[in-house]
């Protein structure tokens, strides 16, 4: 019987490159669309996309796209995902069905719904399937239960990076393109952001709900390190076999911009309670952590 796992994390912490590596692999599940956000949509709508909204304008556009050409590139936004080889009449079903599953009032047949999106694409040679989205690491206990109410056996993928570095990776690409930029230290105070890298809030979500077997915390830092280590303790905790990852070849990468003194010090202090939380429950951080936390 195949395993449902979730992929959530800090937004710009190398999730999509780890979906794609995971929804390539032929014994994992591809849901089609990388970030459902059924959950975060109707558990914390404040910090997240608009789901419904999104999957409107989606479905506007692949339809354009068939009439036009019958081809479509996905769109890189949260509730398309990232995909270039789906075809369009299949990835205009899944965005149908994904907006019923949304819509839903009721909690009971939106798992109904939920449950039934993935029955659909499931076959024998999948050990797993599943979803990766970020977003999900902001989900109240309320959130998580109604998954665990689905799949009581569920596997959580948690990725972690620098809280620094990735609140300062998301400031530069929500950034990207604009004429107008805001000060940096501006988005110190923007909630949605700083939340993203408050990571020990979702570990006292986590920690009453969850078997410590069915919670597996990943670094960015060592995801993207020197070796396969990482990837290899993902595929063994997904029962998957292990395949290379191009992991020089990341995806939706931001500028390198060097982060301002001023605000880099600012953030440290904002999150010295992850660094310590998180290094304390783990016993272990990477070393771009480390030095970090020798700042405080």
């Amino acid at each position: 019987m195949s395993q449902f796992f979730l992929g959530i994390g800090g937004q710009r912490c190398g999730t999509t490159w780890l979906a794609d590596y995971l929804f390539a692999h032929p014994q994992v599940c591809s849901p089609v669309i990388k970030e459902l956000h059924v959950f975060d949509h109707r558990y914390v709508p404040e910090l997240t996309i608009d789901t419904p909204r999104s999957l409107r304008k989606s479905i506007a556009e692949t339809e354009r796209s068939i009439r036009s050409t019958g081809r479509r590139r996905l769109a890189p936004t949260g509730a398309a995902g990232e995909n270039d080889h789906v075809p369009p009449e299949e990835l205009l079903r899944a965005q149908r069905e994904l907006l019923r599953v949304v819509e839903a009032d009721e909690l009971a047949e939106l798992g109904r719904r939920y449950q039934a999106f993935f029955d659909g694409r499931r076959e024998p040679h999948h050990r797993c399937f599943g979803e990766v989205t970020p977003a999900y690491a902001l989900l109240p206990a309320e959130g998580f239960q109604a998954i665990l109410s689905l799949y009581p056996e569920a596997r959580i993928l948690f990725v972690l990076r620098d809280p620094v570095d990735r609140f300062w990776s998301a400031v530069r690409h929500r950034e990207s393109g604009r004429r107008r930029l805001r000060p940096p230290e501006e988005y110190l105070d923007d909630d949605r952001l700083v939340r993203r890298s408050a990571y020990e809030l979702t570990f006292d979500v986590l920690g009453p709900l969850l078997h410590p077997d069915q919670l597996l915390v990943v670094f960015f830092e060592e995801l993207f390190g020197p070796d396969d280590s990482t990837l290899r303790r993902v595929t063994d905790f997904l029962d998957v076999d292990f395949m290379p990852g191009d992991r020089l070849n990341r995806v939706n990468a931001a500028s390198s911009a060097t982060i301002p003194r001023e605000v880099e010090l600012r953030a440290l202090r904002l999150f010295a309670p992850t660094y310590r939380r998180v290094d304390a429950r783990l016993g272990y951080v990477p070393e771009r952590w480390r030095a970090r936390m020798a700042l405080l």
